[in-house]
């Protein structure tokens, strides 16, 4: 506990905050691409193997993916957009591209 602080409080430091950040803004330590990649590609591959998906479609396919839907949360004017919005977003992004 700092001085200062009330009884109970903690500080607490988001990893982000201790990383240093260039120029344009970008976190230059920020590894959240690896981290997803470790997420993403096994059951990727599950999808693949299962036909679920095409062989072609990569980690980084399902990273813009990702980015696209958040593009689409992140910029409606309201819930209800937000949703709908959101909704196509995922319709588009998980529609079979064979």
């Amino acid at each position: 506990m700092n001085d200062g602080e009330p009884p109970g409080s903690a500080s607490i430091e988001a990893p982000h905050q201790a990383s240093s950040m260039s120029s344009s803004g970008a976190v230059e330590d920020y590894d959240g691409d690896r981290r997803l990649a470790e997420l993403v590609a096994p059951p990727l591959e599950r999808a693949r193997q299962a036909g679920r998906v095409a062989a072609g479609v990569t980690v980084d396919d399902v990273a813009l993916a990702l980015r696209m839907i958040y593009g689409a949360a992140a910029t409606a004017r309201d819930g209800d957009q937000r949703r709908l919005d959101v909704e196509q977003a995922h319709a588009v992004v998980t529609a079979p591209w064979f």
